[in-house]
Order: structure tokens, then C-alpha cells, then sequence
């Protein structure tokens, strides 16, 4: 249970370190050209740390004991999964959303994942 924990804690840090900038740098300019309107001046963080907890230990889950291959590839498919039902689902509700967020989000989730799933499998081996 401790390296679980350890692991988990880890996977967070580093998903977190990969999609800080993104967020802070691409998301966010992007955002504001597109649905300024209906975004906060400031974030909540609860929900962001809610996900990424939650996120992240699915991805562990569901990538233990596979061979490392398959696991890179059920990451990288999961994040693509999830990405698609955030931006889809923001893309028929949402005035404003457009393709290109969507085809950036779905492509950054894919690779987001994939990479905390590599860099966190290379420092903690199941």
C-alpha cells in the first residue's frame, strides 16, 4: 500500500508539472478567445485536485501488471478517452467551443497521460 501511495503521489507531481504550463501557457489564451464569458477570474482548485487524484489512480489501475507496451498504449488511449468526454461534451453545450479546442484537447490528454504513465513506470517499477 505504501508504494501504491508513493506512486500515486508521484504520478500526481509529475502530471501536474506536464500540464501546469500547458494550462497556464496554451489553455488559457485559448480559453479566454474563446468562452471568456463564462470563465472564473480565478479557479477552484478542489475540483482540479479531485480529478487529478481520481484521474490519476484509474491510470494506475488500469495500466498495473500489463506488459509495458500495452500499458503505454491503454494510457495514451484512456487519456484520449477522457479528454474526448470533457471537450465533446463542452463542444455540444457550450457556445463558443470550437474543433480546434477539441482536437487539442483530445491529442493533449492522449500524450498527457502517456507521458506520466512512462516517466512515473521508469522511477517506480510495479
Amino acid at each position: 500500500m505504501k508504494k501504491y501511495l508513493l506512486k500515486l503521489l508521484l504520478a500526481v507531481v509529475i502530471f501536474v508539472a506536464i500540464d501546469a504550463p500547458w494550462i497556464l501557457l496554451v489553455v488559457t489564451p485559448l480559453y479566454n478567445n474563446s468562452i471568456s464569458a463564462i470563465m472564473r477570474a480565478e479557479p477552484v482548485l478542489l475540483p482540479a485536485v479531485l480529478f487529478y487524484f481520481i484521474y490519476i489512480a484509474v491510470l494506475l489501475y488500469i495500466t498495473k501488471g500489463l506488459p509495458s507496451k500495452k500499458a503505454g498504449i491503454t494510457a495514451f488511449l484512456f487519456g484520449i478517452a477522457a479528454y474526448a468526454t470533457f471537450t465533446l461534451t463542452n463542444m455540444s453545450v457550450l457556445e463558443g467551443w470550437n474543433w480546434g479546442l477539441v482536437v487539442g484537447d483530445i491529442l493533449w490528454g492522449g500524450f498527457l497521460t502517456f507521458a506520466t504513465y512512462k516517466i512515473t513506470s521508469l522511477i517506480i517499477k510495479d
